[in-house]
């Protein structure tokens, strides 16, 4: 790989990471506002645990 490459995947890296930290402000945000249901907020949970035990094949497929 050269390095250009290596610099390119590390900017979208950074910038994915940046996406990911905003979406987690904004859940937080959500939560702690309740501007949530209970079932929503359930949802967000469940789908942590699966995100965070990589159990990807919980998932379901939207179409």
């Amino acid at each position: 790989m050269t390095l250009d490459n290596v610099e390119i995947l590390t900017d979208k890296i950074n910038f994915l990471e940046k996406k990911i930290d905003r979406i987690e402000e904004l859940l937080l945000l959500l939560v702690e506002e309740e501007y949530l249901s209970d079932e929503e907020k359930e949802r967000i949970v469940q789908a942590d645990r699966i995100i965070k035990h990589k159990d990807f094949e919980r998932l379901i497929k939207v179409e």
